[in-house]
């Protein structure tokens, strides 16, 4: 087994204020993001079961990019911690749909 990890800082490419180039992995985690939802029943959703992995290749890339946040950014290890879409989330969909149609 080969594992090729990616530098969070290489994946993503700002273009106008808004993420131009987002991996499948990120994209993934944007199509199944609905409201708020915490990190295992984003997990879940995705059928992903190895925590570290769905950490280094979703959620910190996602998060260092700016579009997801966390609902409690002073405790990232609360219990109750959440993640939501960013506005600019919210646009690199908008984009991402126009540039499919």
């Amino acid at each position: 087994m080969v594992t090729i990890r990616r530098k969070p800082e290489l994946v993503f490419a700002a273009v106008g204020g808004i993420t131009g180039e987002v991996t499948g992995d990120v994209q993934r985690l944007l199509a199944v993001l609905v409201g708020e939802m915490k990190r295992t029943d984003i997990q879940e959703a995705l059928a992903l079961r190895h925590e570290d992995y769905f950490r280094e290749a979703y959620l910190i890339p996602a998060l260092t990019a700016g579009i997801i946040e966390m609902t409690i950014p002073g405790k990232p290890t609360s219990s109750k911690q959440k993640y939501r879409l960013t506005r600019k989330g919210r646009d690199l969909i908008a984009k991402l749909a126009k540039e499919e149609s």
